[in-house]
């Protein structure tokens, strides 16, 4: 099934820790593999909610409970289509009106929506788009596929829209969730919830027009459950770097909350005083913004694990 919600959704499948499940994720616009929009009957949305941002699941983790962490292991996400669609959005837009620019910082005119249509050559892991109003005519760009979406059921019976972030997760639009990536997650509920979408071919930083390459993806993944673990917020984990992930507003707060909770799990589980790891960060740490858009913006600190004990 596909969700438009993060919440207390029944099943689409329980899973033991540790077994190997392949599936996959519409687009953001509720389209399959072959572009076409998914039937009605797979699609729950939620009464008053925009049918946007569908996510695959939920997964119930069994033997995962409220105060656990759930690791989601991304054996593999990878492109299942040769297409990928872009916008620039006038209303979701870093600089559309949503934004209420006044001052000099908007865009004059005001921004008007535009759709892009995308290539996807894997072969040869670029993404073309045609650019008929630019001199340069056509550009060419790395593929880089992520989920854009991916979290568990919130506390206390929430439902969250797909395309908001909380300590959830939620919609992160963090490009380190692909393949090789651990996701740390809390576990809300019995059973986690997971579910996952979104995916993008490429995005850059903050997703500033309001959208990514927007496409499918097919995704093989496991999870584990560490207990007694409690997490405040999403982490990741990949073969270079530490990785936390917050959401908020505004983007000050958000940043903060990741560099503090980058300082805590360096004090927590790597024995480092709590000064030191303060100091190292602001050496070797690096930050960014993930989505800058959504009703909670989204981004991540990351710590080199070079210099884990």
């Amino acid at each position: 099934m596909f969700y438009y919600t993060y919440g207390p959704h029944p099943a689409a499948m329980r899973i033991e820790p540790g077994t190997v499940v392949e599936t996959w994720t519409p687009d953001s616009a509720n389209g399959d593999m072959a572009g076409e929009q998914l039937p009605s009957s797979q699609r729950q949305p939620g009464e008053g909610l925009l049918p946007h941002n569908p996510v695959t699941g939920p997964f119930h983790i069994e033997g995962a409970e409220p105060g656990d962490t759930l690791v989601v292991h991304l054996h593999a996400v990878d492109v299942n289509r040769p297409d990928a669609f872009g916008a620039v959005q006038e209303h979701l837009a870093v600089l559309g009106d949503d934004m209420h620019f006044v001052g000099p910082t908007g865009l004059k005119p005001p921004i008007t929506g535009r759709r892009y249509e995308w290539a996807l050559d894997v072969d040869a892991g670029l993404a073309r788009v045609a650019l008929p109003d630019s001199r340069i005519g056509e550009v060419s760009i790395p593929i880089h596929l992520f989920l854009g979406c991916i979290g568990v059921a919130p506390r206390w019976g929430e439902h969250i829209n797909t395309v908001d972030a909380r300590n959830h997760g939620g919609n992160l639009d963090c490009p380190e969730v692909c393949t090789g990536a651990q996701v740390h997650l809390p576990v809300n509920v019995p059973g986690a919830l997971l579910m996952f979408g979104d995916a993008h071919a490429a995005q850059g930083e903050g997703e500033i027009a309001g959208g990514a390459l927007e496409t499918t993806a097919g995704v093989r993944f496991s999870c584990e459950v560490i207990k007694g673990h409690e997490l405040r917020w999403p982490r990741i984990i990949n073969d270079d770097w530490l990785i936390t992930v917050a959401s908020a507003r505004p983007m000050l707060d958000v940043m903060r909350i990741g560099w503090v909770e980058m300082i805590l799990w360096l004090e927590e589980e790597f024995g480092y005083d709590r000064w030191d790891a303060l100091h190292l960060l602001s050496q070797v740490g690096k930050a960014r913004p993930c989505n800058a858009v959504s009703p909670c913006y989204t981004a991540i600190v990351k710590f080199p694990r070079r210099y884990l004990p």
